[in-house]
């Protein structure tokens, strides 16, 4: 009795514990005892089933090609190795709508080595101007955060106009105002370098000595080069005068425009070219030039024109040689040596480099200098590939500066880049380089 008596509790205390116990889930397929213990026991060389990777989110695309200040300009490190082909890409993707290239577009997100605040250059702005622009400023300290955005794109509309209340804003206002007067000051200063007619004179050399002109239809950031080309082309074609000058009065813009007019002419002969590049050089007779920058360009300009039915005239050069007398400074044997050449003389181009290495160079001075001894000291040619690494290593791969250079010794991002390409034509593809 002992014995039943303790027994009956017992079984009433399981019954009252079954109700307590969890729900047991259902076994998973091919899960084992085993498998729970030792692990993957699966076959050797069998592959096991991996999870679904989440596709990566494409970065902004560019509409049209002054689409880049949100999103980036959507280039691909991986669509290309080479530094050329980057840095046209760059190229193609910062050409305005009017066909120019510019120091800074202004809705371009590429970042800005900005100075000392003591050391920007402060422009003269009228005193209506002014007062706008530190009202705007004053805006910083409201409380709304609508109305600060606000008066931050106004001020960025405002441009170069708003650089001295900016300034005043880095200097004395609290670490908001500092804040957004500086992101300001990197998207509205740009050191002051090449106008746009030279940067595109150039732009259009860096094209034609990788090969494109505007007949091509090959695709180069979201356009085709010949559509870029054509559209450069044309923004000179629209500033050249009735008597052949183009740009604003300055000797260089006309120089850089006539040359990129000359090269297209001599690697495409196209009969709507010629009549232009016809008048350039007429009005070139016609300009006063002394400093041994303009002369080692119209050197170029007719080393280009002798190799076609262009109008190239070499009567000045005596009185080149006369202006260069008693001058000194980089450019001086540079000329020197063109003008030489010239006129029939053969010699030995020396080549000169700083001490801190080619990336701390000027980079129009690179660029020349590879060419030449590319072509007269081509026992230096050697050397060319350890003197680049530093170049090709100094090529950005961030969205919007993708395919750029920063500025070097106060050049701005954009004439850094285009002599970078232009230097790396030289060791890259030297065939279509300047004669």
């Amino acid at each position: 009795m002992r014995r039943k008596a303790s027994f009956v509790p017992v079984l009433f205390l399981l019954a009252g514990m079954a109700g307590m116990l969890p729900v047991q889930a259902k076994p998973v397929e091919g899960i084992t005892a085993q498998t729970r213990i030792l692990g993957d026991v699966s076959p050797r060389g069998e592959k096991q089933a991996e999870p679904e990777k989440k596709k990566p989110k494409k970065r902004g695309l560019v509409v049209g090609n002054r689409g880049l200040a949100r999103r980036g300009c959507g280039s691909c490190r991986s669509e290309t190795d080479n530094p050329v082909d980057r840095g046209l890409r760059y190229l193609a993707l910062h050409q305005t709508a009017g066909g120019l290239w510019e120091n800074r577009m202004a809705e371009c997100a590429c970042p800005v080595s900005l100075p000392r605040v003591d050391s920007i250059p402060i422009p003269t702005v009228p005193p209506g101007l002014q007062k706008k622009t530190s009202g705007l400023v004053d805006r910083f300290d409201e409380n709304s955060i609508e109305i600060r955005d606000k008066a931050e794109k106004d001020l960025l509309l405002v441009g170069k106009g708003a650089i001295p209340e900016l300034v005043r804003g880095v200097r004395q206002g609290d670490p908001e105002t500092r804040a957004r007067c500086e992101r300001l000051l990197q998207r509205i200063w740009a050191p002051s370098g090449m106008s746009e007619i030279e940067l595109t004179g150039f732009a259009l050399l860096a094209f034609s000595g990788s090969g494109y002109s505007h007949l091509n239809k090959e695709s180069v950031g979201k356009s085709t080069a010949g559509e870029i080309v054509k559209k450069g082309l044309k923004a000179l074609m629209v500033r050249q005068d009735e008597k052949g000058r183009i740009g604003r009065g300055k000797n260089s813009e006309h120089l850089v425009a006539t040359l990129a007019l000359c090269e297209t002419y001599r690697n495409t002969g196209s009969t709507l070219i010629k009549p232009m590049a016809k008048k350039a050089l007429m009005a070139l007779e016609t300009l006063q030039l002394t400093t041994p920058r303009d002369l080692t360009w119209r050197c170029f300009i007719i080393r280009s024109a002798s190799k076609t039915d262009l109008p190239a005239t070499k009567t000045w050069i005596g009185e080149a040689k006369k202006q260069l007398e008693g001058k000194g400074g980089p450019w001086v044997p540079v000329a020197r040596f063109l003008l030489q050449g010239l006129e029939g003389t053969k010699s030995r181009f020396q080549l000169s480099l700083p001490e801190q290495g080619v990336s701390t160079m000027h980079p129009e001075l690179l660029f020349l200098n590879m060419l030449l001894v590319r072509e007269f000291a081509p026992e230096l040619n050697k050397m060319w590939g350890n003197l680049m690494k530093p170049i090709r290593q100094g090529q950005k791969s961030r969205t919007c500066s993708l395919g750029s250079w920063d500025g070097v010794s106060g050049h701005g991002r954009m004439q850094t880049t285009i002599f970078r390409v232009l230097s790396l034509l030289v060791y890259y593809r030297y065939a279509n380089t300047l004669p």
